[in-house]
């Protein structure tokens, strides 16, 4: 977790604003060779986006997902307005 929490406070650092992260984890990262989820990253995301995204990402995990430790999503304000 420590490069995407670095990259975050790089965008902040960088002065951008109204950034969301998206964060779909379909296992603990105890791998370093093996990729445990994915992000994605929103600007200014639409009305709505933050608080209706969540059921995305529950399909999301639903259909890629197959039950392993760690799994699970995240959707949290990188930098405010």
């Amino acid at each position: 977790m420590a490069p995407v929490l670095g990259f975050h406070t790089a965008l902040r650092a960088a002065g951008l604003r109204d950034v969301l992260a998206a964060e779909l984890w379909l296992r603990e990262p105890l791998d370093a060779a093996r990729l445990n989820g994915c992000g994605l990253l929103v600007l200014n995301a639409p009305q709505h986006f933050e608080a209706e995204g969540g059921a995305i990402m529950e399909a999301l995990l639903e259909r890629l997902g197959d039950g392993e430790a760690g799994a699970g999503w995240r959707m949290q304000r990188v930098a405010d307005e």
